[in-house]
């Protein structure tokens, strides 16, 4: 089975599942059916992102990124991702770190437990977030396919969007260094 449509068919389910309890699971060809139009409906909306026309797909990403379903919001953002518009690519970065309620730091090679952020406010206008942790707020900008995050003169981290739509870099404190990653994927 095509690894879209058996995603499609999963959603479908999960949110016929959280519907009232009177109603019924859709029979195994109406889920099929509603699956298969959803999927086809994703795959134009991937060739619209695709369009080689940049305003196109900048104004389609945005519509896109901003709907309330995750599964498209993802789609959207996986295709961004795959890109090689720099400014889509940006736009996608600002958009899923935005998308969630947390920011995880992790720091590779080091014995530093990954760090968990609430994502207190955000501004998608002109990048500037804060994120909260055990009662100190840090304050960030996402700026192009870079993000900043500093805490008053003490620390600061400068993450770079790499190939694997990690944000990697090197989180600066009280004079040691650690590197330090966000993978925009996962935790």
């Amino acid at each position: 089975m095509d690894f879209r449509i058996l995603l499609v068919a999963l959603t479908v389910l999960s949110s016929s599942l959280s519907l009232a309890a009177a109603q019924s699971l859709p029979s195994p060809d109406a889920l099929r059916a509603a699956a298969t139009k959803d999927s086809d409906l994703m795959e134009q909306y991937r060739e619209i992102l695709r369009d080689p026309d940049p305003n196109v797909r900048l104004s389609a990403f945005t519509q896109l990124a901003r709907v309330e379903s995750p599964i498209y919001r993802h789609m959207a953002y996986d295709e961004a991702f795959a890109s090689g518009d720099h400014t889509l690519r940006a736009l996608a970065l600002k958009y899923s770190l935005f998308d969630r309620s947390d920011i995880i730091i992790h720091y590779p090679g080091s014995e530093i437990a990954p760090e968990k952020f609430d994502l207190k406010k955000f501004n998608l206008t002109n990048g500037d977030f804060e994120i909260y942790r055990g009662g100190y707020t840090w304050n960030g900008r996402v700026q192009g396919l870079s993000v900043h995050i500093s805490f008053r003169s003490e620390c600061a981290a400068d993450f770079t969007l790499d190939e694997e739509d990690v944000l990697t870099g090197m989180l600066k404190c009280n004079k040691k260094q650690h590197k330090a990653v966000i993978d925009l994927r996962g935790s």
